[in-house]
């Protein structure tokens, strides 16, 4: 009787994998069956209704709706300042002196660099000496007065 049983079963195994139906397919179909019965089940039902019936309260309440109306319209004024903040500093990006501050900062970054580069190998200039020279060498070709030495900058 075992090994009649034990044939069946192979033999059932052997359609399955003619037909396609594999493990996956008959956990999923089992799955899908279970969710059936739960949805169709009297306690499932009961549930549903009470919620519905209380998330129909909910938003249909009056505070409800005026607390969705601000959220709304507050998102919408946000938004727009964002958008307006976006354009402003577009505008501040194609700006003369936005450009010409980003010039003097690319030569001092230029200069500093070059000093170090140098420094490293012939002499002993720190970082914080090549970063004063670069200024003083900014505000020279500027026009600017130099710093008083004692002020801190």
């Amino acid at each position: 009787m075992r090994e009649t049983l034990q044939a069946k079963s192979m033999e059932a195994q052997a359609l399955k994998h003619k037909l396609g139906i594999t493990m996956w397919t008959e956990f999923t179909q089992d799955v899908n069956q279970s969710l059936q019965s739960v949805r169709e089940s009297q306690a499932y039902r009961k549930v549903n209704d009470a919620f519905s019936e209380f998330h129909h309260a909910v938003t249909s309440a009056p505070m409800y709706q005026r607390t969705g109306a601000a959220l709304k319209s507050t998102g919408e004024k946000a938004s727009g300042l964002f958008a307006g903040l976006g354009a402003k500093f577009s505008e501040a990006r194609e700006s003369a002196a936005f450009k010409s501050m980003g010039e003097r900062m690319g030569s001092m970054v230029t200069t500093v660099k070059s000093k170090v580069s140098t420094s490293g190998s012939n002499s002993s200039q720190s970082f914080d000496e090549a970063l004063k020279e670069a200024e003083a060498a900014q505000r020279q070709a500027e026009g600017a007065p130099p710093p008083a030495a004692d002020q801190p900058q």
